[in-house]
Parts: structure tokens; sequence; C-alpha cells
């Protein structure tokens, strides 16, 4: 029966109390126990002979957990009156106040634990068993701390009082707190309920509820953690530190209703509109370390647990600000940053690194200021092995799922601070290339990262994806793309592109546009880039007006040529395209072509080619088919009027011209362009 139960330390002490092998070997460790300090009394010189004689054998052979579970049992009762202490003292014992009883069964209570050790036994006691005996005596220490503060602070209080009224005060209070703690010298398993207790006084001096109920709830968990360093290897052989993984039970620091206490006792302090901050900042400074190394404690042990995950999160955004109003040094906020980091609370982290951004951001090259790397969260991103923020890499952030690094990115990316982004990036460049393809604010500048990184396939892409809406920063990141930066975007992927020496027409032709509507729109453009990029068939509309518009030959002849560059640059349709513009060169001087028509017509031997140039040199036509003959482009060759077939049956079957007009736009291209 008693293997069966296993001994679930973690659980309540009444239902291994009903366990009937464990209840038989807690009588045999009890009685033996009094045999051992009867013998103490009478002056024995060898302890641990006298453990190992009286003993039970039943000790030795039960199983650990049946001993372990007896072990825990009697502890607890040294420390209730009336539970079987009755007859068990120090044989130093004197009985007087509470103080002293308290001293007397710290000191029991070392007894028994050292004759555990004395007898054998304790090497079978399991590390959950050796927990709860350590709580024992924490526990102990605790309510005699808590009883010497409340001591202490009424002391101080009667010194300082200055009339009748405060004196009267002081007597009300310590009347309530010494009803709150009577008797809790007999029941010191009791001591969270009664600090539980003291926080819901009604005491009218807040001042006085805040501060006691500070000081006995700080200052006992903190003399039970001292008691934890200074006796957790040389009496209970255990680890001192506080989150004992390895044991299947957590410390009494860490139970619910300690850290109920606790969290209890901050949201006070948080609420309170009074107090001297300097007074509660050791209090605020301890009840956070302990409040957040409790709550870890119970997710190590429960990984997975969401409801320890959220109560975690909870006490995290409790502490990491009252850390920061109450213990930040003029403010530097190097508390409130340790705890942060300690329990990888990413907000708070980014929160305070870019308040304190100015004292590590580089001050430019003829400052005298060193960075402070204090608050350098570049740094703490690094993710190499030897990093000694690596526990933030190990976290995620409760709220959001996301790692440390994606969390920073997304912190600075939600205040539009997109440059720091690329820049703390630097820091964990891959990390960064994922991010920014999984963050639609920020997927359309992944090509900047790609570029540094080297991926030029990959940059050339991503550059030539955004050329319909604004990606670099502009007045005016809600309208369409401007000419300016669709330039720019180009031009990067035009020099992306080169280092992997593959030809990109769709770059070229794009370069083509913007040089094109360079020259369409001279007169209208105004040198801040803040006109819109055209499309193709927007220029084109734009060249044929101009065309129409102008009385210049030279200046018409510019525009044509930039209309026949942008229906080069379209890949489909391109002899509608630029048939477009030879019409209008031709309708320009449509009345000097239609009397060199009549005169041709009226010769039997047709017009001699020196009368032909004489007569159609000064037409639009003839000096745009003069000029495209000279240009080497093999990318001009399909809006040619003669090097391309189709552009001129466009243009005839679109003026609707006979074969006599037709032959002789013919002859004068050929003659111009010979």
């Amino acid at each position: 029966k008693g293997m069966s139960c296993m001994a679930d330390l973690s659980g309540s002490i009444e239902a291994l109390a009903k366990d009937d092998a464990v209840l038989t070997i807690k009588s045999h460790l009890q009685s033996s126990f009094r045999q051992y300090l009867n013998k103490l009394k009478d002056g024995t010189t060898n302890p641990a002979s006298v453990a190992r004689t009286v003993v039970p054998p039943s000790v030795g052979s039960c199983s650990s957990s049946v001993l372990s579970a007896a072990v825990v049992l009697a502890s607890k009762d040294l420390l209730v009156a009336g539970g079987g202490r009755g007859g068990l003292h120090s044989p130093f014992a004197s009985r007087n106040s509470a103080m002293t009883v308290l001293r007397d069964t710290l000191e029991l209570h070392k007894h028994f634990v050292t004759y555990l050790h004395h007898a054998g036994a304790y090497r079978k006691v399991s590390v959950a068993g050796r927990t709860k005996l350590r709580d024992h005596g924490e526990m102990v220490a605790a309510t005699r701390a808590t009883l010497s503060d409340c001591q202490g602070y009424f002391s101080s209080a009667d010194g300082t009082a200055m009339d009748d009224e405060r004196r009267g005060e002081i007597a009300q209070v310590r009347q309530m707190i010494t009803n709150t703690f009577d008797g809790i010298a007999e029941n010191v398993l009791d001591l969270p309920r009664r600090w539980a207790a003291l926080q819901q006084l009604p005491i009218n001096n807040s001042t006085d509820l805040l501060m006691i109920s500070s000081m006995a709830v700080c200052n006992g968990i903190g003399r039970a953690l001292g008691y934890r360093q200074d006796e957790s290897g040389i009496l209970y052989d255990i680890p001192s530190f506080d989150a004992s993984i390895d044991s299947t039970v957590a410390p009494w620091t860490s139970s619910a209703e300690v850290l109920t206490v606790i969290q209890t006792q901050l949201q006070n302090i948080q609420q309170s509109g009074s107090g001297d901050e300097t007074l509660l900042r050791p209090y605020v400074e301890d009840l956070s370390a302990s409040l957040l190394g409790g709550y870890r404690d119970i997710v190590l042990r429960e990984a997975g647990d969401g409801n320890a995950l959220q109560a975690y999160e909870e006490a995290k955004l409790l502490a990491i600000p009252l850390l920061r109003r109450f213990a930040h040094d003029g403010g530097a906020d190097i508390v409130a940053l340790k705890a942060s980091l300690a329990h990888a609370c990413f907000e708070a982290i980014c929160n305070i690194c870019n308040e304190h951004r100015a004292t590590w951001l580089f001050q430019g090259p003829f400052s005298d200021l060193e960075p402070d790397e204090t608050y350098d969260i570049r740094a703490m991103m690094s993710t190499s092995s030897d990093s000694p923020y690596a526990n933030l890499h190990q976290s995620r952030d409760y709220q959001t799922g996301l790692d440390f690094c994606d969390y920073v990115f997304r912190w600075y990316a939600d205040r539009g601070s997109h440059p720091e982004v690329f820049e703390l990036g630097k820091e964990c460049p891959a990390t960064l290339t994922r991010y920014l393809r999984t963050d639609d604010r920020l997927s359309n500048l992944a090509w900047l990262q790609d570029l540094r990184t080297g991926s030029y396939d990959d940059a050339t892409y991503g550059a030539m994806s955004n050329l319909t809406s604004p990606v670099l920063p502009s007045r005016d990141s809600d309208g369409p793309m401007g000419l300016w930066e669709k330039e720019q975007m180009l031009s990067i992927a035009k020099l992306s592109n080169m280092r992997v020496k593959s030809p990109n027409s769709v770059i070229e032709n794009g370069l083509t546009l913007i040089n094109a509507q360079r020259v369409l729109q001279d007169e209208d453009i105004d040198g801040h880039g803040s006109e819109v990029a055209m499309t193709a068939d927007d220029l084109l509309v734009l060249a044929v007006n101009k065309i129409k518009a102008s009385q210049d030959v030279d200046e018409c002849k510019r525009f044509a040529i930039a209309g026949l560059c942008v229906a080069s640059a379209v890949p489909t349709d391109q002899a509608e395209h630029a048939a477009l513009v030879w019409e209008a060169c031709i309708g320009a001087d449509m009345d000097t072509w239609n009397n060199i028509s009549r005169e041709a017509s009226s010769s039997v031997a047709g017009i001699a080619k020196e009368d032909l140039m004489r007569l159609c040199e000064s037409t639009l036509f003839v000096a745009l088919a003069e000029a495209f003959a000279t240009t080497p482009e093999e990318s001009m060759k399909g809006v040619g009027f003669l090097s391309n077939v189709a552009v001129k049956d466009e243009v005839v079957q679109s003026l609707g011209l006979n074969q006599n007009f037709e032959q002789l736009l013919l002859r004068s291209a050929e003659l111009v362009s010979n």
C-alpha cells in the first residue's frame, strides 16, 4: 500500500497522512527521535552512534517514497503545537515569548534533520522530501523575521510620534497586528495566510499598512532565502538556488499562496498614491525578484502550462514597471533592465533600450563619448553561441509567440522605425531576411537586405516587384510611385542584376520609359522628384500631343524620338504604338506632303531625287527618318518606318494613303537613310 501511494509530496499533506504505511513509519521516527533527544539531554558525546542505535529497522527497510512522506509529516508535527511535538523539546529550550518559541522550534527542526543524517535514513529521502524539510526550516525563520520587523517598526514609530493622536494611532495599529499574528509561533505553516490577512487590515493610515505589510512579507521571504542559502548544502544536502528543477515540488516561496501574497503587495504599492519611494524601493526590488523568480520556478517545472505562462506574464507586467518607477536611480533603468533580461520580458527590453538609445547610438566621428553598452540592444540581438543573452533567444513572447529578434523587429516596425529594423538586423542577417518576408509593411524592402547579403537574384526580383507604389521615403507615401523613385528602383535593380550577369529587358525598358518621360516633360519637371511615373500608353499620348502642339522641327523631332523609344519599350503591339508617332510626324506637314504628291503625280517621269530632297527636307517625317537611321540600337528596329514593314503598313492604313503617297514616303526615308 505504501508503494502504491508513491508519496506524492507535491500533493497535500492531509492526503499523505491517510496512508497506513506512511503513518507507521512516521510514528517510528517520532519515537526514535524522542529517544535520541533524551540521550542528547543526558550529555552523550556521540550523537551519530546514538542515532544508529535508536533508529528502528522499519525505517531502513521501507521504500524511499514512504520514508520521504513520513519524514515530511513528522517534521510538520514539530512545527504545529498539539500535532505531536509534546515532549519533543530542544535540550536547551526555554519558554517565554513567541520569538523564543520560534527559536526553539527551529533548533528542534534542525535536530530532527541531523538525526536523520546520523541514522543513515536521510540518504533515502527524495529531493522533493528534502525540499519540504527545508521549507519547514525556512518558514520558521521567515516567521521570526516577520515578528521581529513588526516589533522594530512600532519601536521606531513610538520614538518619532509627535503627539498623542499619533501615539494612539500607533497603539491601535499595534493591537491589530498583534491579533493578526496571534498564535503564529504555534503553527508557522499558517504564515502565508497571516500575511494575506495583514494586507486586508482596515487601518486608517494607509502608509502604516503599506510599510508594515511590505516589511513583513519582503523581509520574511528574504530571511527564508537567506536560510536557504546558508543551510541547503550543509543541512539539507540540496542546491540552494531557487529553481530546484530536479525536484518534483517547488519551494514554498514559489507556491501559489505565497505568490498571490507577493503579487497583492506589489499591487498595493502600485496603487498607493503616497509613501516614500526611497523607503519602498528595497521592498519593490526584493518582492519583484521573488515574484518573478517564483513564477519562473513554476514555468520551468510545468513547461507548456498555459495558466502558468499567463501568470508569469502578468507578473512581469506588474513588477517591471514598478522597478522603473521605484528603482530608477535618477533616470537610469538598470535594475528594471536586468530583471527584463533575466525573465525575457521583450516589451520592457525594447522600451528601456529605445528610451536610452542616445547612450549607445553612434555619436559621430568627432564625438569623444564612448557608447554605453548597457542599453545597447544590438548586442542583445547577437545570436552567437557565446552571447551573454542566450536566454533571450531561447524564449518566446507570451502574447505574440515571436522569438526575441522577430519581436524587436516588429516592435520598431510598429512604430514606423524601418531604418532601425535594418540597422539592428546587421546582428542577425539571416533572421532579418526571413522576417522581412513575413511582415507586409516591410516585405517591399526585402531587396535591401538581399543586396546586403549578396542575394542579387532576389534583390533584382524584389526591386522589380515594387514599381507601382512608393517604397523609399517620400513626401507622399500613399500616392502613386514618383518618377525619381522609380528611376532609383530600376537603377538599383540594374546594378544588382549586373552582378549575376543576366540581361533583363524589363529593367532596360523601364529605364527607357523614365528617360522618355524626362524628355517629354522637360519643362514640367520641378526637380524635386514629385512628378508621377507615367505608363507607356500615357507617354505615347503625351508624345503625339507634344508633336502636334509644337511648331519647332527640332523640338518635334526630340518628342518623336522619345515617343519611338516608348514604343520600343512595349513588348506587345510595338508596330501599332510606333505608327502613332510616325502618323503624327506626317500629319504635322500634311499640306507639304500633299503638294509634293501632286507635283510627283503631274510628271510622267516622276519627281527627281534632288527635287524630292529639296521639297521634303524641312518636314518632320524626313528629320525623324534621318535621325532614326543613325541609331545603332537593335531594340529600335521594331519601331522604324523602313525597318519594320508592319509599322509602315499601319501608318498607310491609318492615314488612308494611296500607293503613290506611300512610295513617296518610302523614297524620302530611303534617301535620307542612305
